[in-house]
């Protein structure tokens, strides 16, 4: 039995305890043992039945607001719940004063294929990619911003860590775009910050940036840059 169904159970014998210890207490015993004995197994039913219904809307609740978060294609976070988590981490970064990183990420030649084989074959592209994300460190946050476009937050993460990180990042997802012969290739752009900015949409523009800055030239490439260091690596 789970915790939650012994907590439940628990809670209601005491109540249907107190609740006869009364009945007891002021004689309705001796007149009405037999009802007694009833009303207390009837209000044990009521109890729990309450209590299972309360837990039920209690994980129907906390079901919609993961689900408000979360995109239902990949299983990733959407913006939503990216900002959501971002936001967080952004403030435990400025209690610790650790770096983070945020990644930007586009897909390169995603309109095309899934104007010439189909919605349904762009989907898996865009679940494959979601599985590769997921796959990185349990620590990292990773989202579906909208169409193409991915996000990935890197907390507790140095330049050089993330660098790697992104490194590993993108063999994985150049790996699932091979692995089933479509031509999809990745512009990236990461954004190591050592104090959080002002906003958080200030820190994701840098990234967006960087990203684009890719694409322009040439589409698929990395731009990685230590935000308030000296050090700017990719392309």
């Amino acid at each position: 039995m789970a915790a939650g169904q012994k907590s439940r159970l628990l809670v209601s014998v005491l109540s249907v305890c107190v609740t006869t210890y009364y009945d007891v207490a002021f004689g309705l015993a001796r007149t009405h043992r037999t009802f007694v004995i009833s009303d207390a197994t009837v209000r044990l039913a009521v109890y729990l039945a309450a209590a299972a219904l309360l837990a039920h809307i209690h994980v129907l609740q906390v079901r919609l607001r993961e689900l408000a978060q979360t995109d239902p294609l990949t299983g990733l976070y959407n913006r939503r719940g990216f900002r959501r988590m971002a936001e967080r981490e952004i403030e435990r970064s400025k209690r610790t004063g650790s770096s983070l990183t945020l990644v930007h990420l586009d897909l390169d030649g995603f309109k095309e294929l899934n104007d010439r084989r189909g919605h349904a074959e762009g989907d898996e592209v865009l679940v494959a990619v979601g599985r590769s994300l997921k796959a990185s460190r349990a620590m990292d946050v990773a989202s579906r911003l909208g169409g193409d476009e991915f996000g990935l937050l890197l907390p507790d993460t140095t330049y050089r860590a993330a660098e790697s990180a992104v490194g590993r990042i993108v063999s994985m997802l150049t790996g699932a775009m091979a692995a089933r012969g479509w031509p999809i290739t990745f512009g990236v752009g990461a954004a190591t910050f050592h104090a959080p900015r002002r906003s958080l949409d200030e820190m994701v523009g840098v990234a967006d940036g960087l990203m684009y800055e890719v694409k322009n030239g040439g589409k698929a490439g990395v731009r990685h840059r230590d935000v308030g260091g000296d050090k700017v690596s990719g392309l």
